[in-house]
């Protein structure tokens, strides 16, 4: 059996900045004069609480749960944007551990990898596929949301329902360009969403609607109103918002 073989020069490169084409969401900087930080400096305890603050900020909110929630939101959608977006494009699946980080004035997050690199293994199975894309992600969210907890206490349901919605969103974005039935990204993102700690985050189908089983807290932001997927849609704690 074939493994994953390792991929640099020109190739990484085009095929991320062809993703990043996709959407924002789908952007990774790639220019070496504008490195980015390390995890462990982006994470670090003053750079991450002055984060949060600011994403509480652009929020209105002052509760720092409600900022960590969407934080790490945008966090999940970009790894599974440039991670998906990458294989839809070229069949590649980027080295997630060589990213590092920056931000918006905002609080949004940048991703940076001036030196890309990438695995590919021609011939892949979707289960396959997902098994990587799952143990990279998950991996650098699982780092993260140590780091966030220790800002503030955040249910580790939410940030993993979290991340299931995230990779929907990033899912139907692609499909919705009509280049998933080569690259079979919907197999892919069925198989991610059955691993754990992802599994039974969320009720109903890949394609279609679906409802979390746990709630992200925007209703609480100044826009006082719940996401199309939130399992509190018209019950009283939401009704009960000013």
């Amino acid at each position: 059996m074939n493994s994953w073989e390792s991929i640099s020069g020109d190739r990484p490169r085009r095929a991320l900045r062809a993703t990043g084409g996709i959407g924002p969401h789908f952007v990774i900087r790639l220019d070496p004069t504008s490195p980015g930080v390390s995890a462990e400096e982006f994470f670090s305890q003053p750079h991450l609480r002055q984060l949060v603050e600011d994403v509480a900020h652009r929020l209105d909110t002052t509760e720092p749960r409600v900022a960590v929630s969407s934080l790490q939101y945008e966090l999940a959608e970009r790894l599974w944007a440039v991670t998906l977006g990458a294989w839809v494009t070229d069949g590649l699946i980027p080295d997630l551990h060589a990213v590092t980080y920056g931000r918006s004035p905002a609080g949004h997050v940048r991703f940076h990898l001036p030196i890309p690199t990438a695995l590919e293994r021609p011939g892949a199975t979707p289960a396959e596929t997902a098994a990587l894309v799952a143990d990279l992600v998950i991996n650098q969210l699982t780092s993260a949301h140590i780091a966030l907890k220790s800002v503030t206490e955040v249910a580790a349901g939410l940030l993993w329902g979290n991340a299931a919605a995230a990779l929907v969103l990033v899912t139907n974005t692609l499909l919705g360009r009509g280049e998933h039935h080569h690259h079979d990204v919907d197999a892919i993102s069925r198989q991610i969403l059955a691993t754990p700690p992802l599994s039974g985050r969320l009720d109903g189908d890949i394609i279609g609607a679906i409802k979390r089983r746990s709630c992200c807290l925007y209703y609480r932001t100044a826009a006082r109103r719940t996401c199309g997927d939130c399992p509190l849609s018209g019950t009283a704690i939401v009704r009960s918002q000013p």
